[in-house]
């Protein structure tokens, strides 16, 4: 069991660092909201990965692969929410005074994570790859969440914080203009590999 534990944190730390939907929603939350206001939002996006990957270790995943076109419908649910958020990034301008109060939610960033076909890819991969660390199903879920939770904190924390980082550097209204443009192009592109695997 131990022997696994450092091959997890490894995959665990490339799995949730790497650039995907939830880290560029927490970017864009810190350019236009602030780490403070974003952290409802940073709550959710990490609660969201690690219930699923709690979930997917009592059991979950094996619902998910078999039943026929389930993964067919998160694929399109996702797709359509993470399309949607896209728009909305890219519709929007430059914060305002009051730009905190409309900060994403909590629900807003679990929905995100559970809607997100990359963060179920991680959570069955994570069970499939290191059930054999704990037999219990119960052991297994608390030893995987567990792992997630140490990563997936800090990393979100990170990304937020370098959004709010570029922030002070956008001057311009077309300064806006181009970060909302690349955040929301990088959204839309974070899409496509949902439907490559």
């Amino acid at each position: 069991m131990a022997e696994l534990l450092g091959p997890l944190l490894l995959f665990a730390v490339v799995m949730v660092v790497s650039p995907g939907t939830n880290n560029v929603l927490a970017t864009t939350s810190g350019l236009r909201f602030g780490l403070r206001a974003s952290l409802r939002l940073l709550a959710g996006l990490g609660l969201g990965v690690v219930s699923l990957v709690v979930l997917a270790a009592l059991g979950l995943g094996f619902v998910v692969t078999a039943v026929p076109h389930t993964q067919t419908v998160l694929r399109a649910l996702g797709t359509a929410y993470l399309l949607w958020l896209a728009v909305r990034i890219l519709r929007s301008g430059r914060p305002g005074p009051a730009a905190a109060r409309d900060a994403r939610t909590f629900t807003t960033g679990l929905l995100v994570s559970w809607l997100n076909p990359k963060v179920w890819v991680l959570a069955l991969s994570a069970v499939a790859g290191y059930s054999a660390i704990a037999a219990d199903p119960l052991v297994l879920a608390a030893i995987l969440g567990g792992v997630f939770a140490a990563v997936i904190v800090p990393n979100l924390l990170l990304w937020c914080s370098c959004g709010q980082l570029l922030a002070a550097k956008l001057t311009t209204d077309h300064h806006w203009r181009v970060a909302n443009t690349v955040l929301a192009a990088l959204l839309v592109v974070s899409v496509v590999p949902i439907w490559l695997e």
